[in-house]
């Protein structure tokens, strides 16, 4: 039996991790995570300690209370709780599973698609930059020997909580009313840049297939899916899983930010979503050779607009936001542009 403790969750990616595990009998899964966090169906499966992981001596106490032999931190994004947990669990586990990001790789991406061991360019996110230093906390502890690290780096990976559009992190509070009510949906550039869109079930069961299997230490794997996709096709996709038809306008992504915008100033696309983003996923296919991507991207939109309609997240478009403007903007340049 592996006793496996998960620090974090479960989330997006770590309660189909999590219920992975679990489909293997020998498997006994802890979680530990803040105290008002939901169990997602898990009560009484696994077995659930509260608290706060930025306070030292509550995370050792779950440590010499469990006794993991697996130890998978979801929720490490700063390199001092990065120190934290690899000095508390140094000698202590069979496997320490780092969840850290794609985005560690830096955009633009130096090769298309991204292998693990490409060329590193510089971050340009703080989230980045933070995940990066702490893959070194960990690699330190590694090369010491007293850190069986392995490390996971996620490629964006939709769920029913986690859904990501060209300028926010916002769960598609805005884009989703937007496609359904027929409003323009700004796609910079001209829709042909490349995003790695994973479904966060399939995402969650590559971890769940890392997470004790002592092969994989000092590897690091990206996960996500096999296939790509362009960012025309993303917008298409979702509209469907909507029942209705996409109204896609396309502005350069220059202009945009040339726009005096502040909401797109403010926003992801200038250091994530601008970018062709696109990652190799042979480390992984080598080693788990036999593993299916169940749930295909459609499937996984169709569900994430079920599960959120019948919880009424989505609010019908009211007022004139941002995007109207920068489309009446362009339309009004663009009507009369002829030699």
């Amino acid at each position: 039996m592996k006793k496996i403790l998960f620090i974090g969750g479960p989330g997006n990616l770590s309660e189909h991790a999590i219920t992975h595990l679990l489909e293997k009998t020998e498997n006994k899964i802890a979680v530990f995570t803040l105290p008002e966090s939901p169990d997602k169906g898990f009560a009484g499966k696994v077995d659930f300690f509260r608290g706060n992981r930025d306070n030292e001596s509550e995370l050792l106490q779950v440590i010499e209370d469990y006794k993991p032999q697996i130890i998978v931190d979801t929720v490490c994004f700063l390199p001092a709780q990065a120190e934290m947990i690899a000095r508390l669990a140094e000698g202590k586990v069979e496997q320490f599973v780092f969840i850290s990001t794609c985005d560690v790789y830096g955009y633009p991406l130096s090769t298309i698609p991204m292998p693990e061991n490409g060329t590193w360019v510089k971050t340009n996110s703080a989230y980045a930059e933070n995940k990066r230093l702490c893959e070194e906390v960990f690699n330190s502890y590694y090369k010491k020997g007293t850190l069986p690290l392995t490390i996971i780096r996620p490629s964006y990976s939709l769920g029913n909580g986690f859904f990501l559009d060209f300028y926010a992190r916002d769960n598609g509070v805005r884009l989703v009313p937007r496609l359904q009510s027929g409003k323009p949906i700004i796609v910079p550039g001209d829709g042909t840049g490349l995003m790695h869109v994973s479904a966060a079930y399939n995402t969650g069961r590559m971890i769940g297939k890392i997470a004790g299997n002592l092969k994989t230490i000092g590897k690091s794997y990206t996960c996500g899916h096999d296939t790509l996709m362009t960012q025309n096709s993303y917008i298409k996709l979702l509209a469907e899983a909507l029942g209705v038809e996409a109204n896609i306008v396309h502005i350069p992504t220059d202009l945009l930010h040339k726009a005096g915008c502040k909401e797109i100033d403010e926003s992801i696309l200038d250091h994530l979503t601008r970018h062709s983003v696109a990652f190799s996923m042979d480390a992984f296919k080598a080693d788990f050779p036999d593993f299916k991507w169940e749930k295909t991207i459609k499937e996984a939109l169709i569900e994430y607009v079920q599960y959120n309609k019948a919880r009424g997240f989505f609010k019908p478009v009211i007022e004139e936001t941002f995007e109207d403007k920068l489309v009446s903007a362009w339309n009004t340049a663009t009507k009369n542009f002829r030699i």
